[in-house]
């Protein structure tokens, strides 16, 4: 069984099965959203990181890339 970590209230991540619906929205898309599991500071930490790997390594031109209206870091990449 798949499981995923979340985050309670006191910042501590712990364990809980996946949902059948989050195991069908992982089927058919590939990623889940988790919040809360990181903080703010490891999103940026890993939003940084993955900027850098993104310029060093850029996707060839057939990929598309959609930013999410949210997050200036949020990318959704497609071939």
């Amino acid at each position: 069984m798949s499981a995923i970590a979340a985050a309670p209230d006191n910042g501590t991540a712990t364990w809980a099965p996946m949902t059948r619906e989050q195991r069908e929205q992982f089927d058919a898309d590939g990623y889940l959203v988790l919040k809360g599991v990181l903080s703010p500071d490891e999103v940026r930490h890993y939003a940084s990181v993955l900027e850098t790997a993104h310029r060093q390594h850029p996707a060839p031109r057939t990929a598309r890339c959609t930013c999410s209206a949210r997050s200036r870091t949020t990318r959704t990449w497609s071939t």
